[in-house]
C-alpha cells in the first residue's frame, strides 16, 4: 500500500472513463457496492447479498483507457474495502455517489469510509510495474539494476512501499550485498515506511550467507524492539549464518527463542544447530539437541544423525558414536557410508581396533570395498596402531587388492606406524621395499617410520644407514628435477612425480630418531655427527634431538660434551627442560665418579711409592 497521488501526470488518466459495457455496469463484481454503477467500489451489498455476474463479463476485462497502461489490470485494494477505479475520476462522484462516503485522499466517493493508504489505481500499476521488474532483476542477480529502478521510481512522484523496498532488498541478499540490504533498511526508515518481517528477514538472510552473525544478531534484536515478529524464515535464516560462523551457542539460544515465542524449528533449523555444534567439537551439545528433535514432533535424518557421529568422532568418543549408529536402526534409518567413516574415525582416535575391524567388515558387506575408499581401509590400519597389533593391521593391507580397492601411500604410512610402535624393524623394511616397489617414494612420515622402528629395535647402524639413503634420494631427485626443462602443467601432475622420483630430504623428526637411535648404543660420536648434519641442513635441533645427543654422551662417558650441547642450546634460545636437567646431572655425576676415581688411584700411588721409600 501507499498514500494515493495528485499529480498533473495523473491527471487525464483519472479522468478516464472505464473500459465497461453499460448494461453490465450493474453487475460489475460479486457483492458489488451499489454506491455508482459505473464505479468500481466493491463495498458489499447491505444485507450480504451478490449479485451474479454475467458470463461475458469478467474482471480481467475492466481496463483503462490509457494507452501507456493499458495492460494493466485495475488494482485490488484490502478485502471487501475500496478497489479504487474511481480514485480521483471525477465521473464517479457525478454518477451520483452519495455524500459522506469515503474520505480518503483519493476520494473515490465510496458510500463507506475506505481505509487511508489505499492504493489509487493511477498510482497501483505503476508500484507493480516497478516492484516486478526489481524482482526480475534480483532473479538474475543483477542488484544494481534493481536500485537503479527503486532510484527512478523515487524520482517521480510515487513514494515505494514496503513492498517494493522488499523486492530491492531481496535483490541483493541474492548477489551477497549485505552491507546494501542495511542501507535499504536505513532507508526505509528514513522514508517514513515501516521494514516488514519479509525486508528483515531478506537482510537476515544476506547477512546470514556472508557469516555476517554479530549483524545477525543486531537485526533480530531490533525486529523485536520495533514490534515485528520474526517468523520461521528470519530464524531459518539466522540459523544458517550461525552454522557458518561456527556460533554453537548461539544456535542454541535461537531455538529457544522460537520455541518461547511459539515458532516451531523445523528439521533444517536443528541440523544446522547440530551442524555449529560439530564444528567445535561441542559433541555433548549435538547429542542434546538429537535428544531434543522428537520433542518438536520432528524425526531425525540422516543428515542429522551423520553430523552427531561426526561430532561424536572429532573428539575420540567412539561410546557416543557407535551408541548413536543403534539410534539410527531403532529409528529406521539406515547408515551410509559417512556414517561408517565417521564412527571408524572414532574408533581410530580411540585406540578401539575390535570395533574399527567390525565396522569395516559391516561396511564391506553393506556396501562393497570400492564405495568405502581407501579412506575407511586406512582408517581401520591406523586403529591397530597399538602395539602388538601390528599383525591385524597388516591383514588389512594384504587384503585391500581382494576387495578392489588399492593401497595408496596413507596405507603405507598406517601400517610402518603400527610397525613402528612394536620395534618390528624386519617387517618395516619389507613394507618399504613393497612401498618401493609398487612406484612409490618415501615421504616424511615414512622415513620417520622406519627410523623409530630401528630405533626400537636397538639397530641404530641400520637408521644411520636409512637415514644417508633417504638423503641422498632426496639429492638424486633434485638433481633430476633441475635438468627438466619445463615443469607439469597441473599440480597434481607435480606431486605425483615428486613421489615416484624422489621424497624429500629428511626432517627433523627422522634426525632425532636417528640421533635416538645412536643414544640408546652409546655412539656418542655418531650421535653428535648426525647433529651437525642437522645443522648443515639449516634443521634447528629441537628439545628431542638436543636432549637425544646429550644422552648419547652420557652414556659414552663425554660428561664436558653433554653440557657444551646444553651451552649451545642456550645460545640457539632453547631453555634447558626437566629431561635436559636430568641428563645433566647424570653427566655430573659421571663427572664425580670419574674424580673420585682419578683421586683414589692417585692416593693409592702415593702410598705404595712411600711404602718403598
Amino acid at each position: 500500500r501507499i498514500r494515493a497521488v495528485s499529480s498533473p501526470e495523473f491527471s487525464a488518466f483519472a479522468a478516464a472513463p472505464l473500459a465497461v459495457p453499460p448494461p453490465a455496469a450493474a453487475a460489475l463484481l460479486p457483492g458489488a457496492c451499489p454506491c455508482s454503477s459505473s464505479s468500481s467500489c466493491s463495498r458489499p451489498r447491505e444485507g450480504g447479498e451478490e449479485t451474479a455476474v454475467e458470463p461475458s463479463v469478467r474482471p480481467e476485462s475492466l481496463r483503462l483507457h490509457q494507452p501507456a497502461l493499458q495492460a494493466d489490470p485495475l488494482p485490488l485494494g484490502p478485502p471487501g474495502g475500496c478497489r479504487g477505479a474511481a480514485a480521483t475520476a471525477p465521473a464517479a462522484r457525478a454518477a451520483g455517489a452519495p455524500k459522506g462516503g469515503c474520505r480518503t485522499k483519493s476520494g473515490c466517493g465510496a458510500p463507506q469510509s475506505c481505509k487511508e493508504g489505499d492504493i489509487a489505481a493511477p498510482v497501483a500499476p505503476v508500484l507493480r510495474r516497478a516492484t516486478a521488474r526489481i524482482v526480475s532483476f534480483g532473479k538474475q542477480q543483477q542488484w544494481r539494476q534493481a536500485l537503479k529502478v527503486l532510484d527512478e521510481l523515487k524520482g517521480t512522484s510515487v513514494q515505494p512501499n514496503a513492498i517494493t523496498f522488499g523486492a530491492a532488498i531481496s535483490a541483493c541478499q541474492r548477489s551477497g550485498q549485505w552491507a546494501t540490504c542495511l542501507g535499504l533498511l536505513e532507508e526505509m526508515k528514513r522514508e517514513g515506511v515501516a521494514p516488514d518481517v519479509v525486508a528483515y528477514s531478506a537482510a537476515v538472510s544476506a547477512c546470514a550467507r556472508s557469516s555476517e552473525w554479530r549483524v545477525v544478531l543486531t537485526l533480530l534484536d531490533e525486529m523485536r524492539a520495533r514490534g515485528v515478529k520474526p517468523n520461521l524464515i528470519t530464524y531459518s535464516a539466522a540459523m544458517c549464518g550461525y552454522q557458518a560462523g561456527k556460533r554453537w551457542a548461539e544456535a542454541l539460544e535461537l531455538i529457544e527463542a522460537m520455541t518461547a515465542e511459539g515458532v516451531e524449528p523445523t528439521l533444517m533449523v536443528c541440523s544446522a544447530a547440530i551442524s555449529a555444534c560439530e564444528k567445535r567439537g561441542r559433541w555433548q551439545e549435538a547429542l542434546q539437541l538429537l535428544e531434543e528433535i522428537p520433542r518438536h514432533r520432528l524425526q531425525p535424518d540422516l543428515i542429522s544423525f551423520n553430523t552427531v557421529v561426526s561430532a561424536c568422532a572429532k573428539n575420540g568418543q567412539w561410546q557416543h558414536a557407535l551408541g548413536v549408529m543403534e539410534k539410527m536402526e531403532r529409528a529406521a534409518v539406515k547408515p551410509d557410508v559417512a556414517t561408517y567413516g565417521s564412527s571408524l574415525r572414532a574408533c581410530a582416535k580411540g585406540r578401539c581396533w575390535q570395533h574399527a575391524l567390525r565396522l569395516l567388515e559391516e561396511a564391506t558387506t553393506r556396501f562393497g570395498g570400492p564405495p568405502l575408499g581407501v579412506v575407511a581401509f586406512n582408517t581401520a590400519i591406523s586403529a591397530c596402531a597399538a602395539p602388538r597389533r601390528w599383525p591385524q593391521a597388516l591383514a588389512l593391507w594384504q587384503a585391500m587388492p581382494s576387495t578392489g580397492v588399492q593401497p595408496d601411500l596413507v596405507t603405507f604410512n598406517s601400517v610402518l606406524g603400527s610397525l613402528e610402535r612394536s620395534g618390528c624393524w624386519q617387517k618395516a623394511l619389507e613394507v618399504l621395499d613393497q612401498l618401493r616397489a609398487e612406484g612409490f617414494r618415501p615421504d616424511e612420515v615414512t622415513q620417520g617410520s622406519v627410523v623409530n622402528a630401528c630405533k626400537e629395535g636397538g639397530q641404530w647402524q641400520l637408521a644411520l644407514s636409512l637415514l644417508g639413503d633417504f638423503r641422498r634420494g632426496a639429492e638424486a631427485s633434485c638433481g633430476a628435477s633441475s635438468q627438466r626443462p619445463t615443469a607439469c602443467a597441473r599440480r597434481g601432475q607435480q606431486q605425483q612425480q615428486r613421489q615416484r622420483q624422489g621424497g624429500p630430504p629428511p626432517n627433523v623428526i627422522t634426525h632425532t630418531a636417528a640421533i635416538g637411535a645412536c643414544a640408546r648404543a652409546g655412539a656418542w660420536q655418531q650421535a653428535l655427527g648426525v647433529l651437525e648434519d642437522m645443522q648443515r641442513a639449516s634443521l634447528p635441533p629441537n628439545h628431542f634431538a638436543c636432549n637425544a645427543a646429550i644422552s648419547a654422551c652420557v652414556a659414552g662417558g663425554q660428561p664436558e660434551k653433554a653440557r657444551q650441547i646444553a651451552r649451545d642450546m642456550r645460545r640457539s634460545g632453547l631453555a634447558p627442560n626437566a629431561v635436559t636437567r636430568r641428563a645433566l646431572l647424570s653427566a655430573s655425576a659421571l663427572t664425580s665418579v670419574a674424580s673420585s676415581r682419578s683421586s683414589a688411584s692417585g692416593a693409592g700411588s702415593h702410598e705404595s711409592t712411600s711404602s718403598a721409600s
